[in-house]
This record gives structure tokens, C-alpha cells and sequence, in this order.
């Protein structure tokens, strides 16, 4: 902590240094900013082009059921992700024809991304490098920066700030499902450096930090994926290492029948019970959106963190699981949570074992629900598993853990990282921080 309030205070102490200058300012809708900067709608700093701020196809134009295996991705709502990072999980694709028949709405590298309507409106991205193209869905917008005028990230970045994001609010129309046009997209305003290496300046000290976060997640996918490998060796291989060091089943362990196929002669079939507790989640009496000194403490849902609350549910390491409506997504939490009444909560002294199990499960075989997906704790509780003797999996334990230390030491300097980039972020896009401009040769 001490390192993160060190380097948080170095890096703005430098650019308040060497930033300052330039003080004559002038007054906008959102405060002061340098009287050299431009304070310009959005219309006025994308290409010049019919499309250059465009929404996807008509819900008729494009349907589920020409969706294809691989192909040009389609970009929903869902892969923009409110931190303002792009999501490829969930991508769906459609065919090069379709996409040539629908290619008005037609996106490429280093477009910006907007989901436009419902509860995910205001949520910006930048389209990966890593697609040549892609087509937008009807619920997002994308917007192509006139790269003389302005830098693509820059624009992004103020989107991303408090200061795009409630001008999106205020423009979008509709009671019961919120939705921003396209007039009022060009409409925001944008406060903007006249000087374009400046902008990229300080979309480079942004964009800096969050590849930082990327790499941490990376590293972190990684990891997991170590762990992975090292359960299926372990115990769909039953080659966990023998009393001689060496891998079981390959090298002669007996095995023998069970319900659930041939296992090693002293494991045995059980239930998740027998291992881990199962409890339900439940209803906080009031919640904060965001993180803050007196809301400090995750609102688990069923899919991901849903808000901050002022007491945790658990103090103890948890796992987590939805109840209700989304399924499939396991998540655990090392310390203090407080996981919703959409969830299912799994603690056992075998967590990392118990983990990989939970991310194997079938929850669609599960659900007994009609209308909605639900899963009890009971269901839970009874899915019939492989138990090993308990010092392979305290073996298991003790391997893996150390691996999920470097996990949570990520996301925790994650975190640490994410509060300087939105303590810089306001204060960058007003010029209260200013870059040094002696390297850009600004007059």
C-alpha cells in the first residue's frame, strides 16, 4: 500500500511540475479548463463521413439464427465492459456476406464503442487491434475519430470520465428503456488540447496504466490455466505423483470401478457436501455503485461484483456461485465479501479443489427453474465427485494456493493501479493536470 500512495504521489507530483504553465483558463459547462483548449461538440472532431457515427442494424436486418462458428464478430452490448476494456467472452460471428450486406455498420481497429441503450448505455471501448473488422450490434454506436483533428484514445478516455459519461445520461431519451440517438452523440461536448501530441500524451499516461491491468489479467489467466492443468493430471489422469514421486495411473496404480468410470483404489465417490459447505447469499440492506472509505466491501452477484456495501457476509476465503439467472460463472474471493441472494456461497477447507470441481459442473442439468434458471443448495450439495484421500488433496492444496497468492496479489495491485488512473483521469481531461508540454514543443 505504501509503494502504490508512493508512486500514486510521484506520478502526479511529475506532472504537476513539469505540467504547469499555460494557467489562463476559461470557464465550460464542466468547469475550468485551459483557455488554449478546445471545448467542441464530438460532431466536429470525427471524420468526414455519413457513418462516421453510426448505430447497429435493425433487430430485422440481422437475426440469432445467422449467427456462424467463426467468421466477422458482432459486437454487443455485453463485450463492452464498464471499466472500459473490451470483452471477448460471449462473441458471436457472422458471415462475411452479412457483414458486406450490413457494412454501414461496419467497425475497425481503434474505433471507439458505445452501448447505447438500456442499463449498459454510456459503456465505451476501443475495438482490439486483434479484429481487422467487425459489425456493431442495435444496441451499441461506434464513433471514428478524423485522426487530424483528434486521437482516437483521447476521445475515449473522456467518454470514459465522469464528464462523458453523465452527458451521455442527461442526452439519452426514454423512461423505461433509456436510449441515446445519434444526433445526440455528436451532440457531447468534448473538452480537447488543440495540440494533438498532447492529447496522445495523455492518452499514453492512461492507456499505460490500464496495459498494466491487461498484463496483470493476463499473468492471472495464465496462472489459471496452470492450475487447470495440474487438476486434470491430478485427477481426470490420475497422475498425481505416487508415494515414489512418480505419476500414479502410468505407472501401475491400481485402479478400480466406480459409478463415475475407473478411479485409483483408494479414492472413493462422494458428495460435494462431504468436502465443502454450501449456503445462499443474501439481500444487502443498502448498497454504494462504487467502492469508498465507509462502502468498501464487494456486492457478489451471480456473475460478477454488482456494487460495495459497508459489512461482509464472510470474512473467511469463499467461492461463489449464481442461484439465479446466470449460471456457469464461479468466482472466488479471498477475503471479506458479501455475496447476494442471487448466490450460492461454497466454503471449504479444500477451496482450490473445490474451484476446479465447481468449473466443471453441467448447472444446465441443475436448473429447476421454468421461467427463470435456479439453482438450490441441495442440488449443489449432492453432485456426486471423485474424492481423493484427503493428503493428495492437501498436496494439491498447498501447490495450487501458491498460485492463487500471485492471483490476488495482481488484482489487488490491479486495484491499486485503477484508483490512480481515475484519480488522474478527471483532473487530465480538464488540464488541472497538464502533460509537459516543454516535450511537445507547444507554444
Amino acid at each position: 500500500m505504501a509503494k502504490t500512495e508512493s508512486l500514486k504521489k510521484g506520478l502526479t507530483q511529475e506532472l504537476l511540475t513539469k505540467g504547469i504553465g499555460h494557467k489562463e483558463v476559461k470557464d465550460t459547462e464542466i468547469g475550468k479548463i485551459p483557455k488554449e483548449w478546445d471545448f467542441v461538440r464530438l460532431e466536429h472532431l470525427v471524420k468526414k463521413d455519413k457513418f462516421a457515427i453510426v448505430d447497429g442494424p435493425f433487430g430485422t436486418q440481422l437475426h440469432s439464427n445467422e449467427y456462424v462458428e467463426w467468421g466477422v464478430p458482432l459486437i454487443r452490448e455485453d463485450n463492452i465492459n464498464k471499466n472500459g476494456s473490451f470483452n471477448p467472452n460471449n462473441l458471436v460471428y457472422i458471415t462475411e456476406e452479412k457483414w458486406e450486406e450490413l457494412k454501414r455498420s461496419a467497425v475497425f481497429p481503434g474505433d471507439i464503442l458505445l452501448a447505447k441503450t438500456g442499463a449498459t448505455i454510456g459503456k465505451v471501448c476501443l475495438f482490439p487491434d486483434k479484429f481487422k473488422k467487425g459489425l456493431i450490434s442495435s444496441n451499441c454506436a461506434k464513433i471514428s475519430t478524423d485522426p487530424s483533428k483528434a486521437c482516437n484514445q483521447y476521445i475515449f478516455y473522456f467518454l470514459l470520465s465522469n464528464f462523458g459519461y453523465s452527458q451521455i445520461l442527461a442526452l439519452a431519451n426514454g423512461s423505461a428503456r433509456s436510449t441515446i440517438n445519434l444526433t445526440s452523440i455528436s451532440e457531447i461536448k468534448i473538452a480537447i488540447p488543440k495540440n494533438i501530441k498532447e492529447q496522445q500524451k495523455i492518452a499514453d499516461i492512461l492507456s499505460d496504466l490500464d496495459e498494466k491491468i491487461e498484463l496483470n489479467n493476463r499473468m492471472n489467466k495464465t496462472l489459471e490455466d496452470i492450475a487447470q492443468a495440474i487438476f486434470k493430471r491430478w485427477f481426470i489422469d490420475f497422475e498425481f505423483p505416487n508415494e515414489n514421486g512418480e505419476p500414479y495411473k502410468s505407472s501401475g496404480g491400481e485402479m478400480v470401478e466406480s459409478e463415475l468410470g475407473m478411479i485409483p483404489r483408494k479414492f472413493k465417490i462422494g458428495f460435494l457436501s462431504e468436502i465443502a459447505a454450501v449456503k445462499s447469499g443474501r439481500r444487502p440492506s443498502e448498497k454504494n455503485e462504487t467502492k469508498t472509505e465507509v462502502f468498501k466491501y464487494p456486492l457478489v452477484g451471480a456473475s460478477s461484483i454488482n456494487g460495495y456495501v459497508k459489512e461482509p457476509l464472510f470474512y473467511e476465503p469463499v467461492i461463489v456461485i449464481g442461484r439465479v439467472g446466470t449460471h456457469g460463472v464461479v468466482q472466488r474471493f479471498s477475503s471479506h465479501s458479501f455475496p447476494s441472494d442471487n448466490t450460492l456461497v461454497i466454503i471449504s477447507k479444500f477451496k482450490e479443489f473445490s474451484f476446479q470441481i465447481l468449473k466443471r459442473i453441467n448447472y444446465a442439468e441443475l436448473n429447476v427453474g421454468s421461467t427463470q434458471p435456479l439453482i438450490t443448495q441441495t442440488s449443489i450439495s449432492n453432485i456426486k465427485i471423485i474424492i481423493p484421500p484427503e493428503q493428495i488433496l492437501t498436496d494439491f492444496e498447498d501447490i495450487t494456493k501458491n498460485l492463487y497468492k500471485l492471483t490476488d496479489l495482481n488484482n489487488n495491485l490491479n486495484e491499486s493501479i485503477s484508483k490512480i488512473r481515475d484519480l488522474l483521469l478527471p483532473k487530465l481531461m480538464t488540464g488541472k493536470i497538464r502533460v509537459p508540454l516543454e516535450e511537445l514543443n507547444v507554444e
